[in-house]
């Protein structure tokens, strides 16, 4: 959505936010507890850019050009591994892996991904 939100949508899992020299303005739902996963997308690395980083706190930064399917892809498959393992529905797999995503403040897909692999290694 743009302009963004002041308040964020129910139900609002994740966003992805685009960080760069003309983004000045705090929104208010970036805040230590944010209600979603807030993953900060980046076209370059500048002193401006890093310091509006460390002013929103994201949970996770993606670099410019980015790849939307191979997160999404590795999101889908850590939720099937986790509902089969688990016997668990879909909502509550991808509750535990934003979970862990925001708790080690990690990006989701990479989350996605350690699970991937980890039940590669155990299979």
């Amino acid at each position: 959505m743009w302009p963004p939100p002041a308040k964020l949508p129910e139900r609002t899992d994740v966003v992805f936010y685009l960080i760069d020299d003309q983004t000045r303005r705090s929104l208010p739902w970036f805040a230590d507890l944010p209600p979603a996963a807030i993953v900060a997308v980046v076209e370059h690395e500048t002193p401006d850019v890093l310091g509006l980083l460390s002013d929103c706190s994201p949970q996770a930064v993606v670099s410019k050009p980015t790849d939307p399917f191979a997160i999404l892809t590795s999101l889908i498959v850590a939720k099937s591994i986790l509902m089969k393992s688990k016997n668990i529905e879909e909502m509550e797999a991808y509750e535990i892996i934003r979970k862990h995503a925001m708790n080690r403040r990690m990006p989701i897909g990479k989350v996605a991904s350690a699970i991937i692999a980890a039940s590669e290694i155990l299979s």
